[in-house]
């Protein structure tokens, strides 16, 4: 993805920056123009990764090397005292620093060290950190993991973070790698060489995107959570596993990209009309994709198909449908125009939906039509989508609450090399209040005033918001990512007290 240098002049802190997940962290922030901070406990290893940052800044910022054991409270302080003597602002905090363990037959001093490096080094920075943070309306990753206890304190960790910081303009999220190529497999296990290389075969082979995961992968998720490309996110834990928690028979046996990314690719969103729908095809025209633009209604689908065009770099021309793909042969017509057309497709977002018709009186017609197009109709695009999204090592993204389909379709597709993620947005700012539930502009002005009391973040979502998110997931920045439903919700679903009236 393109930041279009909004991290220039970011100061960014990353803990356990010296190596693996960490240091690719530091020199993605580095390339972007971000003033970062390496710190380990490996001072000559400190120096190798801050001489890299260095040379690949394009703003030559020097870069500061801080020897800390975060275990130590005493050592989190004089990190923190350091990087307010010297910049006196804090935009990122990336809480990567990290101790292997946590199993259930350690001793208790090993779980006490355990804890103190995973959990309380992590609330301790953060606590520290809050006051910059909160000038800079700054933003907290943290970096947990898919097993062991870790996910267990850190994940709540960072949704009672967002919570309570949400309100103040600080946003929490984590990250649960799974099983990443890093050095501590050679450093900090009694494996040979034979024994990890057999290892990863297993994890290529099994994982269902047929690959094992790299410190890249996690550290594009983290840029991308720090920018303002996220910024309606908060209280998330986006699992980067490959989608391996998502299939039940892995077992394994051992003890932001070119902003050409999307050029000439096909890019099919359905309900593309209005709303999300329209900014999100809007967005991937105007990064060079060939959009598919659809809805029930011409008109509307014209006139989006016009802004598209207007905004294609390229000056492609827009396919446009009108139907109804809550019948089947709609759905078909639609796949067989788009194979007539471009004989390919790279990108699929269901976005098409049916909210609840009030005036219906028969509750079971109310439930079919809400099947046929909610469940039924994506259900059969991606079957029909299947073949050339195969050939394109596509992605399917879909803007709904069908965890358990996005789930199953992931482990379907994922050896095929189709990726399948969800957004699941909260309170979005689209025309669907007035235009179809009939609200007046006082009833709109209290609704939203009403989201913007109680979601943590102080706002409601745009549609902006939720079409960065599907971009992302588009992505190669998320190649490693499969089977996820991320909240775009501004921690709303992470504050157990909110209740919209």
């Amino acid at each position: 993805m393109n930041y279009d240098k909004y991290f220039d002049d970011k100061v960014v802190l990353v803990t356990g920056s010296n190596s693996g997940i960490g240091e690719s962290t530091v020199l993605l922030f580095s390339s972007l123009g971000a003033k970062v901070v390496v710190t380990g406990r490996d001072g000559n290893k400190n120096e190798v990764v801050a001489n890299k940052c260095q040379q690949i800044s394009p703003n030559n910022h020097k870069v500061f090397n801080i020897v800390a054991d975060v275990s130590k409270e005493q050592d989190v302080d004089r990190l923190m005292d350091t990087v307010v003597e010297h910049f006196g602002q804090l935009d990122v905090l990336v809480n990567n620093a990290g101790k292997g363990g946590g199993r259930a037959d350690e001793s208790l001093q090993e779980l006490d060290t355990y804890y103190c490096t995973n959990l309380r080094s992590v609330y301790q920075l953060c606590l520290r950190a809050k006051p910059l943070l909160q000038k800079t309306k700054g933003a907290i990753v943290n970096i947990s993991s898919i097993n062991g206890l870790k996910p267990a304190g850190m994940d709540m960790l960072t949704r009672c973070l967002a919570m309570n910081w949400g309100p103040i303009g600080i946003r929490v999220n984590g990250l649960n790698p799974g099983q990443i190529d890093t050095p501590i497999w050679q450093e900090s296990t009694d494996m040979t060489p034979e024994q990890i290389n057999e290892m990863w075969k297993a994890v290529d082979l099994k994982y269902p995107i047929r690959r094992r995961g790299y410190p890249e992968d996690i550290a594009k998720s983290i840029v991308f959570l720090a920018s303002k490309e996220s910024s309606f996110i908060t209280g998330v834990n986006i699992r980067i596993d490959g989608g391996f928690l998502d299939s039940p028979a892995l077992i394994l046996h051992v003890t932001m990209s070119s902003d050409l990314e999307f050029n000439g690719k096909v890019v099919l969103v359905t309900g593309s009309s209005s709303g999300i729908g329209e900014t999100t095809a809007v967005l991937f025209a105007k990064l060079g994709a060939k959009v598919v633009v659809t809805g029930r209604d011409a008109t509307r689908v014209d006139e989006v198909a016009l802004q598209c065009q207007q905004i294609s770099p390229q000056n492609f021309k827009v396919l446009k449908f009108v139907g109804d793909l809550g019948e089947d042969h709609n759905v078909d017509r639609l796949m067989d125009l788009i194979v007539k057309t471009y004989n390919q497709l790279d990108v699929v977002v269901n976005n098409a939906g049916r909210g609840i018709d009030r005036t219906e009186t028969d509750p079971m017609k109310s439930f079919d039509d809400l099947h046929k197009v909610n469940l039924r109709s994506i259900y059969r695009i991606c079957l029909k989508a299947q073949p050339l999204l195969e050939i394109s090592k596509g992605v399917i993204i879909n803007n709904s609450r069908l965890d358990m389909v996005t789930r199953c379709l992931a482990i379907d597709f994922g050896p095929k090399g189709i990726r399948v993620n969800s957004v699941c947005p909260g309170q979005i700012q689209t025309p669907i209040f007035e235009r179809y539930l009939g609200f007046n502009e006082e009833q709109l002005d209290a609704m939203w005033r009403a989201v913007s009391d109680k979601y943590p973040l102080r706002r409601p979502g745009s549609t902006e918001d939720v079409a960065k998110a599907i971009v992302f997931l588009a992505s190669n920045d998320s190649s490693f990512i499969t089977g996820v439903q991320l909240k775009i919700d501004g921690g709303y679903l992470d504050s157990p007290h909110l209740a919209l009236p």
